[in-house]
Parts: C-alpha cells; sequence; structure tokens
C-alpha cells in the first residue's frame, strides 16, 4: 500500500489478526488507529515518509514486531510502551521532530538498532533520569547522532526462545 497517496490505514487492517508485514510508507498519514494492535502477528512496520506524529500504543500487542520503520514523518514522542516489544531489534525514526526518547528502550535485549540521524537527541545522565522520569527531553540545540545499542546475549537468547514459542503457537 505503499506510494498511494493514503491519508489513513484502512480499517480493515485491524481484521488481519495474522499479517506479518506492513508498509504504508509513501503516503499522506497522519494518524495510524488503535486497531493496528490487532494484527497480532505483525513483525515489520514501514511507515516512514508520512506525516504522522505520533504511533499508537497499542502497536505493544504486536509482540512479535521486530521492526519499527517510521523515519521522515514528524514524531514528537515514541510511546513508552514500545518497551512491551519482546522481540524489538530496530527501530528506525531517522528525521523526526523527537522531543523525547524513552528510557526504557535501552534496556530492551532484543533491541539491536535505533536509528535517529537527523534527529535532536541529547543524552543526560543516569541521576537524571531517575529524577524526571522515564523519558529525556530533548533540547534543540543538542547535538544529532546515530547510537546503536546492543542487547546482552543471554537475555536475548531468553527473549528468542519465548517469541519462538509464541510463533509456533
Amino acid at each position: 500500500m505503499q506510494n498511494n497517496s493514503l491519508t489513513q490505514v484502512p480499517e480493515c487492517i485491524s481484521c488481519l489478526a495474522l499479517l506479518q508485514s506492513l508498509d504504508v510508507s509513501l503516503n499522506q498519514i497522519e494518524y495510524i488507529d488503535k486497531g493496528i494492535g490487532q494484527c497480532i502477528r505483525l513483525r515489520s512496520l514501514n511507515v516512514s515518509r508520512n506525516r504522522l506524529e505520533s504511533l499508537p500504543n497499542e502497536l505493544s500487542n504486536c509482540i512479535l514486531l521486530e521492526k519499527i520503520v517510521a523515519d521522515q514523518n514528524r514524531l514528537t514522542a515514541l510511546p513508552e510502551t514500545l518497551i512491551d516489544l519482546i522481540a524489538i531489534s530496530t527501530i528506525d525514526v531517522r528525521d523526526n521532530q523527537l522531543t523525547s526518547i524513552p528510557l526504557g528502550l535501552c534496556r530492551v535485549p532484543t533491541l539491536k538498532t535505533v536509528l535517529c540521524d537527523g534527529t535532536m537527541i541529547y543524552c543526560r545522565p543516569r541521576t537524571y533520569a531517575r529524577r524526571y522520569g522515564s523519558t529525556l527531553p530533548l533540547p534543540r540545540n543538542a547535538t544529532k547522532f546515530k547510537e546503536v545499542i546492543a542487547a546482552k546475549s543471554n537475555q536475548r537468547d531468553e527473549l528468542q526462545i519465548k517469541a519462538e514459542e509464541i510463533r509456533e503457537n
């Protein structure tokens, strides 16, 4: 469904529980309905080059989701619920308007890569996080960066086994 001048993700997507890949890139989508959470077998979501300002919290219901590509949108924050994705390995949010990133993403054992090029990111000390909560505010004058987060192999292996068991069911 890429490059079709869509303004919204069709509502019927929520009826496709076995859908594994959704590519609605290169459209004019401003909002993704919470029904996306019904696609419980979704592994790959590409919403790049749209007009999204946020991603729905219900993405956390897509527990097999491995890759989110949401570059070149208008995202100002990522949902805290992304930390519940047990199979996520890549999040691409390059060229957005992020003002915060959930700190919990650093503790997701399967997450290998977070691409943030073209996004203003400012890293603060751990004591700041304990004091002010689970998101990092990102000042407009911060430096740009690309960060790769490597998961601990033993935790990743444990979650991989759990994800494989879920896939078989």
